[in-house]
């Protein structure tokens, strides 16, 4: 009988925490996902993951891209595409409801005709800030 009753409990406990689990998406996921996007100059894709202030910023980012030749513009998506994100340490700011994510740039593919020394050159972070409703959000590109 008390096996009966701690298996019981255990289950309802196991269903209870996995119940709880969160839809919404990591902040690495989202430091990921959002540096994808921008690398690739894909502004519309990349404002999606940002508070609204950077939103707005990255859409004005589009419209000068737009105003590009079309032979420029597709000299920055070829180039841009060359490289990858790679997330490093998170750190939680205040409260944890602000993170600094870390990250590093590097060049997707070994035998681009990119110089070897800028593969691994940029290397800098964003803050991200939650969003009770949405989850984590992009507040700012860190200098």
């Amino acid at each position: 009988m008390n096996k009966n009753i701690i298996l019981t409990a255990s289950i309802c406990l196991t269903l209870f925490l996995t119940s709880c689990k969160s839809d919404k998406p990591q902040p690495k996921n989202v430091a990921s996902e959002f540096l994808g996007a921008y690398l690739s100059a894909d502004f519309n894709k990349a404002a999606s993951y940002c508070t609204p202030k950077l939103s707005e910023e990255l859409k004005l980012a589009v419209k000068e891209i737009e105003n590009l030749n079309e032979s420029l513009k597709k000299q920055i998506t070829t180039s841009t595409a060359e490289f990858v994100p790679q997330i490093g340490e998170i750190e939680k700011i205040g409260k944890g409801d602000t993170l600094i994510v870390n990250y590093r740039i590097v060049k997707s593919s070994p035998d681009s005709t990119l110089d070897a020394n800028v593969a691994d050159v940029i290397k800098s972070s964003i803050s991200l800030v939650k969003d009770e409703i949405v989850g984590w959000k992009v507040l700012k590109l860190n200098k």
